[in-house]
């Protein structure tokens, strides 16, 4: 009350000035007045200042606030960046949810750039904006997608492989010079050098090879490049996997990863099945598999938000399938297949054929190819306890079998890499003359 009796005083010393002025009357209006200058001014003011407090009787509205804005907008994006939340309401604030939720002034309240795409990929990000004396904004809702990273093969084998296609987000790593790595493709931060190495140019030295709960402990307790450390999960660790060609050591860039041994890494992820086994990726080439937790494997610890496999799918209901994580669509039956429930078997071919027949198909109006195995793999659900590690309400009738990617294994090129939907396995087969299940890709 003490304010307004401020602001009316010195709109009553503004109507004094004016009239000695220009020799007009002063206007006394009643405040009160809906229609006078005097609650006019009082209303401008209590905007100006951001008071929404009774006055008269009324609490004054000053409109609604600004739908906030993504900044990158949502959508499918193929290089990493921050995602900032905006609303163009001078001293509105923005409170957001990352899982869906509508979001209320309970929810997260916004203060800097959210984690980056690659770390919220998939996920329906909602953001309102609140400010005294206004009416809250509609609320904002946006979905990012960022596909596989490539898969490092630069030579083309054959028509409509992975080294034709080139298909993904560009790698590239810095060196941060203090025994750490950074991967510009996810913002992950990694550990240099492998457990039990020198900490040098070089990483230099013997690898120690611990078990699965003791790499788990090494990691939280690393101290180094002032980072919190933890053991990396399938999905990250995946992301080292460099599958170039056509002569390749190892499965990793050795240039930033010096020294890194030809055998299986631990990740911090179970294999649900059996709570005595964890998933591990063997560098040698890039395989996948799980083991018993009381093997001894080597270790690389990360730092960053924990990314874990999550799918998003979306049925189109033109026998396709989005993934919102990465915004590939999906032919929605295995080759062979047809009908809302893919009824009928499905049929397996030799790699050349396989190529052939997605880059033949005829789907939806879209141009299809064979997946490379980093897209292969990024429908691959680990958290099932049992049947086809896939989902099977999106993806029925998938083959309990081995389906093919153009991805070839570069030590001997007439192998290629499949991923098993039975166990969740990306292994080489036999030989490209070997028959395997196909399920066809587009996009983004």
């Amino acid at each position: 009350m003490r304010n307004i009796k401020k602001i009316l005083l010195i709109f009553t010393l503004i109507e004094i000035f004016f009239f000695l002025s220009n020799c007009q009357k002063p206007k006394f209006d009643n405040p009160c007045d809906l229609n006078s200058d005097s609650h006019r001014n009082t209303n401008i003011v209590k905007y100006i200042t951001s008071d929404s407090s009774s006055f008269c009787g009324i609490i004054p509205s000053f409109g609604s606030v600004a739908t906030p804005i993504f900044t990158p907008s949502a959508g499918n994006k193929t290089s990493l960046s921050d995602i900032n939340i905006l609303t163009s309401t001078f001293g509105a604030t923005i409170y957001y949810t990352t899982d869906g939720t509508n979001p209320t002034i309970g929810s997260n309240r916004y203060s800097s750039a959210l984690e980056n795409i690659w770390s919220l990929a998939g996920k329906t990000i909602k953001a309102f904006a609140v400010k005294n004396g206004m009416t809250d904004s509609a609320i904002l809702s946006g979905v990012f997608s960022y596909p596989p990273l490539k898969t490092g093969q630069q030579t083309s084998y054959a028509v409509g492989d992975d080294g034709e296609s080139q298909t993904g987000v560009s790698r590239s790593y810095t060196d941060n010079g203090d025994g750490t790595v950074k991967d510009n493709a996810t913002g992950l931060i990694w550990q240099k050098c492998s457990m039990g190495l020198n900490n040098d140019a070089g990483c230099t030295g013997t690898a120690s090879n611990p078990n699965w709960a003791d790499a788990g402990t090494y990691c939280s307790g690393l101290s180094l490049g002032s980072k919190t450390w933890r053991l990396p999960s399938r999905l990250e660790l995946e992301t080292l996997s460099h599958f170039s060609g056509p002569i390749i050591a190892i499965a990793i860039d050795s240039s930033y990863f010096p020294n890194t041994t030809t055998n299986p890494y631990w990740s911090s992820s179970n294999y649900v099945p059996s709570s005595t086994e964890a998933w591990y990726i063997n560098f040698s080439a890039g395989e996948i598999s799980k083991d018993s937790k009381a093997v001894f494997y080597y270790v690389r610890c990360v730092s960053g938000t924990v990314k874990e496999y999550g799918n998003n799918l979306t049925e189109n209901g033109d026998g396709t399938v989005k993934d919102n994580v990465t915004g590939l669509i999906w032919q929605k039956c295995s080759n062979g297949q047809s009908g809302s429930n893919c009824s009928g078997a499905a049929s397996s071919d030799l790699w050349a054929n396989a190529l052939s027949a997605c880059s033949g198909l005829s789907l939806a109006g879209k141009s299809w190819r064979l997946p490379n195995i980093n897209e292969l793999k990024s429908i691959i659900d680990i958290n099932k306890s049992s049947g086809e590690t896939i989902d099977t309400n999106i993806f029925p009738n998938t083959a309990s079998g081995s389906y093919w990617s153009s991805t070839t294994l570069v030590s001997n090129t007439n192998f290629s890499w499949e991923v098993n939907f039975s166990s969740g396995f990306s292994v080489s087969d036999d030989t490209n003359l070997q028959y395997s299940y196909i399920r066809c890709v587009s996009g983004p």
